[in-house]
């Protein structure tokens, strides 16, 4: 009986361990704006079918607000007769404690999405960027899936 009883409460104790509820992840919201000073030549670019296709066209600038450091982007780019394109990239941005590695993509070139992944576990998801003649504005929710 005593040997049933102290079976009884090791189980009892270890469920109560598994049951413990996981710790939350963080969301923390993020604005930040990009300007991008230093514009390369693209790898390859030609013309057809009424489109002018742009690969691997390196970017990089300045990163400010609540993400403080530098951008790389590597572009792709086709753009239609009628002005409107397609973009899509990826990117690293380099921040003092944080490198951030990820990829956007675009609709018409002045507005798209982003998501990326820190290389101390966080991410950048929900990432939104707008164009303007001031730079590149982008918000999103910066998680930490530690809490």
């Amino acid at each position: 009986m005593r040997r049933f009883i102290l079976l009884a409460m090791v189980a009892g104790m270890a469920l109560t361990t598994l049951a413990r509820p996981a710790m939350a992840a963080t969301k923390t919201p993020f604005t930040a704006l990009i300007v991008f000073d230093t514009f390369g030549d693209p790898e390859r670019q030609w013309y057809s079918d009424g489109l002018l296709h742009i690969r691997g066209q390196l970017i990089s600038g300045t990163v400010t607000g609540d993400l403080e450091g530098t951008i790389s982007n590597v572009v792709n780019l086709n753009v239609h007769e009628d002005g409107t394109n397609e973009q899509w990239s990826t990117f690293v941005i380099t921040t003092l404690g944080v490198t951030y590695e990820g990829t956007s993509r675009s609709g018409n070139g002045s507005t798209g999405t982003f998501q990326a992944q820190g290389s101390d576990g966080t991410s950048l998801s929900q990432g939104t960027y707008i164009n303007d003649e001031n730079g590149t504005h982008i918000e999103g929710i910066i998680l930490d899936p530690r809490g």
